[in-house]
């Protein structure tokens, strides 16, 4: 071999190993900015999980409170009702007892 081939051969080394580091670099850059971009993504999307569960939970107790404030407002109405009936049934028993007394005189 000529001493210029050898020259040659050991310039063109030199350049694939330069290449290969450049490539490397870009490699580790482009990993770490995939890395990046999949963390802020993971956290964004945590987050977005975090907001829609808050909005779940005050919906379940908004939704929670309606049905309770209804329950109220039915057992009112019954104890209402259950009132409504008691005096009834003691109206209804002071007439019969005034029928008694008229058609015992």
């Amino acid at each position: 071999e000529d001493v210029t081939s050898v020259g040659v051969n050991h310039d063109a080394d030199i350049k694939d190993d330069d290449v290969m580091v450049e490539l490397q670099a870009e490699i580790a850059e482009l990993k770490s900015q995939l890395e990046s971009k999949t963390l802020q993504q993971t956290r964004q999307d945590a987050d977005q999980i975090q907001s829609l569960e808050a909005q779940l939970q005050q919906a379940l107790q908004e939704s929670s409170h309606h049905y309770l404030d209804k329950i109220h407002k039915y057992e009112e109405t019954i104890d209402s009702l259950n009132e409504a009936v008691a005096r009834s049934h003691l109206y209804n028993e002071e007439i019969l007892m005034g029928r008694r007394l008229m058609t015992s005189l």
